[in-house]
């Protein structure tokens, strides 16, 4: 059997599948984006001996890989560490392979950030969102991160969630504005997301619903409509671990959730061992 690597990277981590004659086995590494630092991610790679990826294929998924000339910087990397060339696309066409294979439908990510897209079986004919976090991240993990972050600041919580979110940070509520424009730390914001369901009270779960509504009504519901079709799958953490209230308000705007995967990494290799010429 042919040994095939996917990389199914975003901004907070990279998974890595590959396949050992018939088991499959998933690594996590930091994450990868080109338009951001990248240092963990690449000396955690450059840890692997220089003959891993002899005669395999490789494909490497990202986010903020739709331009080429960002799909050439991960190229040019692996051809000059490990003298190999690799298959690179965006994380969307990912998502969709997936979650579709070859059929045609709408998909979303829902990750650190978070977009919605139209796949033919091929490829990707429209997308919407997913425009980073300077722009519009819209239904993803650092959107959510920053309204929790922002209900803390503005003295909505309990004792307790202030405690989980200083704990988290790592500073208090007076201070952590300061510390916050310092040091950038984008991923703690987004990974506030993971505090929610253990202090989740009604006010939260209003702002859960509230925020998901927004993500159909902006980049949902007008995809699905062009595309005369009610159904929609999903990839990534918040889909994942908000499941229960995405399909609830799917529902309130009359739209079917077909499948969430929080993994397509395992998916991704299914599909490659399946399609080696794709």
């Amino acid at each position: 059997m042919k040994r095939i690597f996917i990389f199914e990277a975003g901004s907070s981590k990279t998974s890595l599948a590959h396949n050992v004659d018939d088991l499959k086995i998933t690594l996590t590494y930091p994450g990868y984006n080109p338009n951001r630092t990248n240092k963990g991610f690449l000396e955690s790679i450059d840890q692997l001996p220089s003959a891993v990826f002899e005669d395999a294929h490789i494909y490497f998924y990202g986010s903020g890989l739709r331009h080429p000339a960002k799909q050439l910087e991960i190229k040019t990397y692996f051809k000059e560490r490990f003298q190999t060339n690799i298959e690179v696309f965006d994380d969307v066409l990912g998502a969709a392979r997936a979650l579709l294979l070859k059929k045609e439908g709408v998909i979303a990510i829902m990750g650190t950030g978070a977009c919605v897209a139209y796949y033919d079986g091929r490829n990707i004919i429209e997308s919407t969102g997913g425009h980073g976090y300077l722009i519009d991240d819209i239904g993803g993990g650092y959107e959510l991160g920053k309204l929790i972050t922002s209900y803390w600041l503005n003295g909505q919580m309990n004792a307790a969630q202030d405690k989980s979110m200083a704990d988290h940070f790592g500073v208090s509520r007076t201070d952590f504005t300061s510390y916050y424009y310092l040091e950038k730390d984008l991923n703690s914001v987004a990974q506030v997301v993971r505090l929610i369901n253990d202090f989740k009270t009604n006010d939260i779960e209003q702002l859960l619903l509230d925020y998901f509504d927004i993500f159909f009504k902006r980049h949902v519901n007008s995809i699905l409509e062009k595309y005369n079709t009610n159904e929609i799958s999903f990839v990534g953490s918040i889909s994942s671990n908000f499941n229960a209230e995405i399909v609830q308000v799917a529902q309130s705007n009359g739209i079917k959730v077909t499948s969430i995967n929080q993994f397509p990494v395992n998916a991704l290799l299914n599909f490659h061992l399946n399609n080696l010429t794709t």
